[in-house]
């Protein structure tokens, strides 16, 4: 585990440090589902099942073991033990992990609860607001870029080696979203910088994921022939077809099952389009933001991987540029707003309590 000045190391947890320093995170995730109740009775959409929470919870424990053998694997490299076996017990020993996943538990159970109704809701989009922006999105980007900006990246990414490239750095995305999530949940030493970064990953899937993705609806380039009747963005889609003839491409796969199930109405986590703003850029810039946080390396490379998101959402036709923007500009607000409340609930807490026990 990282360490840091914030604090000299993880003491045991108890009870009620483990309330207060989740509680933020908690209360969001019930006011969303409450808002995403609200929303089925007036929409008409149906809620998660039993069977989506618990998909949902097997999901997140195969990402936490994951990512506990991750981190076992780099101290296996650093200290090369006898038996590694005996070793994890001394590892797990030293970095608390016990502790860890008592103190994660909350914020664990939250994020279940809020993603899976986000799922729903964004597949609700446009029951609450058809499709209807995107010949504006679309001229906007031409207007500030001179053209089109796929059209404009072509020369430099248009060889399927590099579109396909770009594609599995823009999949990846989801293995990060997880895998960071969980990493900061567990991340005592770090307490403000944790709830700052808990709390603003929260607040940018309900704010622009599904506040601002509901005002501003919209589908993309590569539906945008679908669902308008316009070939504007044919020579893009064509182009990417016959890239996936020649190497992996998977986001033809998951396009074309997002048109069918909008096609047949379907619901569910991964199953909405959206396009504005973009939650890929959006969590991308947390990375990024997180990263500076930490260090000059961590924030550089999650800087590069921001610019990838950012040209691959283009280039693979999921979103206007303008998308990408409005998310960098609007997280980076959440952000130091989420600093500001971080810290100050802290230091009240710690006020309150004499001690922050972490």
């Amino acid at each position: 585990m990282l360490k840091s000045p914030e604090s000299s190391g993880p003491a045991t947890p108890d009870l009620s440090g483990v309330v207060r320093h989740n509680a933020p995170v908690v209360l969001i995730a019930v006011l969303f589902v409450a808002y995403g109740v609200w929303q089925s009775r007036i929409l008409g959409f149906s809620l998660p099942t039993p069977t989506d929470y618990v998909l949902a919870v097997r999901t997140l424990l195969t990402f936490c073991a994951a990512l506990i053998l991750a981190l076992f694997g780099l101290e296996l490299v650093k200290v090369r033990p006898k038996s590694p076996f005996a070793h994890f017990k001394i590892w797990a020993r030293e970095q608390r992990l016990s502790h860890r996943v008592w103190f994660v538990a909350p914020a664990f159970f939250a994020l279940i609860f809020q993603s899976t109704t986000f799922g729903v809701l964004k597949s609700a989009i446009p029951l609450a607001h058809p499709f209807d922006l995107d010949p504006l999105f679309a001229n906007i980007d031409a207007q500030i870029h001179g053209g089109d900006p796929w059209r404009l990246i072509q020369p430099i990414v248009g060889y399927p080696i590099i579109s396909s490239a770009l594609n599995l750095t823009y999949h990846l995305w989801f293995a990060l979203v997880f895998f960071v999530a969980l990493f900061v949940m567990g991340w005592l030493e770090r307490p403000a910088l944790r709830l700052q970064y808990l709390i603003a990953h929260s607040l940018c899937w309900i704010l622009l994921g599904a506040f601002a993705a509901t005002s501003l609806s919209s589908c993309g380039p590569v539906f945008y022939e679908h669902f308008y009747g316009d070939d504007r963005f044919v020579p893009l889609t064509t182009y990417l077809t016959e890239a996936g003839t020649q190497f992996p491409m998977p986001a033809l796969e998951v396009q074309n099952a997002l048109l069918h199930w909008a096609k047949t109405g379907g619901q569910g986590a991964g199953g909405g389009i959206s396009a504005m703003p973009s939650m890929h850029l959006s969590i991308a810039t947390l990375f990024a933001l997180l990263g500076w946080s930490v260090s000059k390396r961590w924030g550089i490379a999650a800087t590069v991987f921001l610019g990838l998101i950012l040209i691959g959402s283009v280039h693979l036709g999921y979103h206007y540029a303008i998308d990408g923007y409005v998310s960098i500009v609007a997280t980076s607000g959440i952000w130091w707003v989420c600093g500001v409340v971080a810290r100050a609930y802290l230091a009240r807490q710690a006020k309150a309590f004499a001690t922050v026990p972490v």
